[in-house]
Parts: C-alpha cells; structure tokens; sequence
C-alpha cells in the first residue's frame, strides 16, 4: 500500500522536475530583468540607501500597532469584569512614558534639527 506522504512527495519532486524542465527553454528579457520598468533608461544607481528616520517610524508604527492589538482586548477584558483597571492604567502608562521618550529623543521629529 503507498503512504499518502510519498504520493506526496513523488508529487512535490515532479512539480519540481516540471518546473526546472520548462524554465530552460524559456527566453531571457533583459528589459524585464532591469531594475526600472516604466520605459526609461536608469538614472544613478538603482540601490541609494534610505534613511534611518524611515526604519524608525515604520519601527513606531509597528509598534503602536502591536500596542493597539494588546491595549483593545485589555481593555474589553477590564469592562466585563477579568480584571483590575489597574492593568489597563499601568499599560496605558508604560505606553505614555514610551511615547515621552521618543519625543524627547526626537525620533518624532520628520526633519531633525
């Protein structure tokens, strides 16, 4: 009797097999292969590095959204009686004494002086 994890197998190894077989016949397009699509020639190098004030605000939006996904089901467990208020004032706290160290770092600041 054959196991349905070597079916499986034999299946994934032929996709495989599949796969590599009909990429060699297929044609190279330079033009789909270079790093600008939109019809005009490339200006500069196409890899500038980006500047950190974009990592931190992707890093504080992130964040915040984690903070958002604890601080809604906190506080929807507070109001139905699972726990103190305590816990919510204390996150809520945490999250403003966050929110005051950045400022005051200037990772808010867009434009830094």
């Amino acid at each position: 009797m054959v196991s349905a994890v070597f079916v499986s197998l034999m299946f994934g190894v032929g996709l495989l097999l599949l796969g590599y077989n009909l990429a060699k016949y297929q044609e190279i397009d330079w033009e789909k292969g270079s790093p600008y699509e939109c019809g005009f020639d490339p200006v500069g190098q196409a890899w500038n590095p980006v500047p950190m004030r974009f990592f931190h605000m992707v890093l504080l939006f992130l964040l915040w959204e984690a903070e958002t996904m604890l601080l809604i089901p906190l506080m929807m467990w507070s109001w139905r009686g699972g726990g103190s208020d305590l816990g919510v004032v204390g996150f809520i706290l945490i999250l403003l004494a966050g929110l005051l160290y950045e400022w005051t770092e200037g990772t808010l600041e867009w434009c830094p002086t």
